[in-house]
């Protein structure tokens, strides 16, 4: 699988290509540490670091992605928050171009019929 992520590069985004060569290389170092732990008899006191070593290479992997996916999601939702607030701009600014021209058509005829008096 990473050969084939190095090699196509599936995604558009290079930043997502490489999070997931990282992660996978990460998951490739996990893999190959546990085989060696079942292939063969170590201590206990072995285990056990290995053990943490394993817990180690999760959290790594954990905190590499949300540090490269929490600000996307940061920027994201500004886009949304601007988008929406640009939309709702657009709309108040319709809805007084409305009052004022019926405010004006209001006072036209106000004025038309104070002519005619």
């Amino acid at each position: 699988m990473l050969f084939y992520l190095i090699y196509v590069q599936p995604w558009a985004s290079k930043k997502d290509n490489v999070l997931n060569i990282i992660n996978e290389f990460i998951l490739l170092i996990a893999f190959f540490s546990s085989l060696l732990m079942t292939l063969h008899e170590f201590s206990e006191g072995v285990i056990m670091g290995w053990g943490w070593v394993l817990i180690a290479l999760a959290i790594l992997s954990l905190l590499i992605t949300w540090v490269i996916l929490v600000p996307e999601v940061f920027k994201a939702t500004c886009g949304w928050v601007n988008a929406f607030l640009k939309k709702k701009e657009a709309e108040n600014n319709e809805d007084a171009i409305e009052q004022s021209k019926a405010k004006k058509s209001k006072c036209i005829r106000k004025r038309q019929g104070d002519s005619k008096a």
